[in-house]
């Protein structure tokens, strides 16, 4: 690969990917870096990250998803249109999270993302 080690300080890594026809690669997982290429995570726990490789393994895009507390991904499955419904788990109740049902603890989170592009 071009370019590995992408995750910055914290720790984490990728749980699932789909490859595309043009041999590029949607990566989901999980990170708690807030350097490197991830710069906003959402506290000091694991974010759910989708990012977008290249074959070559260039970033092509990367957007973290989450709240202030814990996250962990199960799968994900492309819907069309640069969408995919993202299967997770989490302990927040802030920021992307809207909605946790289990009180004190974890509760399944599924969302839809698009895929993110950089400029």
């Amino acid at each position: 690969m071009e370019e590995a080690g992408r995750n910055g300080g914290g720790g984490g890594g990728g749980e699932d990917l789909i490859q595309f026809a043009d041999n590029s690669l949607a990566v989901l997982g999980t990170s708690s870096s807030s350097d490197g290429e991830i710069l906003n995570n959402y506290g000091t726990k694991d974010d759910v990250i989708l990012a977008k490789l290249s074959y070559s393994g260039k970033l092509l895009g990367l957007k973290n998803f989450g709240g202030s507390d814990r996250e962990w991904t199960n799968s994900f499955l492309e819907i069309g249109n640069g969408e995919f419904i993202i299967n997770a788990s989490t302990s927040s109740f802030d920021y992307d999270v809207i909605n946790n049902f289990g009180a004190t603890g974890t509760d399944n989170w599924i969302f839809k993302a698009k895929e993110i592009i950089l400029e």
